[in-house]
């Protein structure tokens, strides 16, 4: 699966990265150097601390929730306030990329929770530990029109198994004013293995929701795409947050979690992230 067995769930809402492997001692020691240069950037991009843990601290933790650590030299934890529900905001974690950290602000896996959401449910973030839409708000404190180099990624998996990675550089969110307008410079081709840019319909558009309608289609794209919200300009190309289906949805031939593939004009997606550099 994409979380790629890197989270300690711990039943709270902030994840946050860690450093183990080896002695305690001296993984506590490297962390915590790690720790402190992350909350130097993060309290520039006014997000929550990160809580350090070891991997022998997150063992004992298990007994709380699912805790494990494929590779052994890195491990994610819950933390923050105590407490579950789809009230409670944000909802995201860090992930890390090679040598590049993301967070990751969408994620759909199994389909348990319902994107169909309303403009202000958009606005502030829903979902669980597993789906979750973190926020226009708070996307837009990370990615916003004054900073020039946020570089988006998503990646997907198809109902076949198929896995596509894009990534786009220069994304930014306007004010709410704007509709949180999202823009970008350039589509990264050399970072990603989709022959077309899925979002080049989207450039400029404000955020659309069933309830509040921004694009140029002559009806609701929103509507058509399972009531979800997104960056709709004419209803082409993709929609991360449509209805989630196990199937290859037919009918409504536009209203699941699709996207444009060299295979087929839509494909339905099993899963799919989305994420923006720290």
């Amino acid at each position: 699966g994409v979380l790629s067995g890197e989270l300690c769930g711990l039943r709270q809402l902030h994840t946050f990265k860690t450093i183990g492997g080896g002695a305690d001692n001296r993984t506590k020691r490297t962390g915590m150097r790690a720790a402190m240069r992350l909350n130097r950037r993060r309290r520039r991009l006014r997000l929550p601390r990160i809580q350090l843990y070891t991997d022998g601290e997150c063992r004992i933790l298990r007994e709380a929730d699912a805790c494990r650590s494929d590779s052994g030299q890195k491990i994610f934890v819950r933390t923050g306030e105590t407490g579950v529900g789809e009230k409670l905001a944000p909802f995201g974690y860090e992930q890390r990329v090679n040598d590049r950290l993301f967070w990751v602000f969408q994620q759909r896996m199994d389909g348990r929770v319902n994107f169909s959401r309303n403009w202000s449910e958009y606005e502030n973030g829903f979902g669980n530990r597993v789906e979750f839409w973190s926020g226009l708000k708070s996307l837009r404190s990370l990615a916003p029109s004054s900073r020039r180099d946020v570089t988006l990624r998503i990646e997907m998996t198809t109902l076949d198994g198929e896995r596509f990675v894009g990534e786009w550089y220069g994304f930014t969110i306007g004010e709410v004013f704007v509709g949180y307008a999202m823009n970008y410079k350039d589509y990264l081709r050399d970072r990603s293995n989709i022959s077309d840019d899925a979002l080049f319909d989207s450039v400029g558009m404000p955020f659309s929701t069933y309830d509040r309608d921004s694009d140029r289609n002559i009806g609701s794209c929103s509507k058509k795409f399972g009531s979800s919200g997104f960056w709709f300009s004419n209803c082409a190309m993709f929609s991360p947050n449509g209805l989630y289906s196990s199937v290859e949805m037919r009918s409504p031939a536009y209203a699941s979690c699709k996207f444009v593939t060299p295979k087929r004009p839509y494909s339905t997606l099993r899963e799919i992230r989305m994420m923006v550099q720290l």
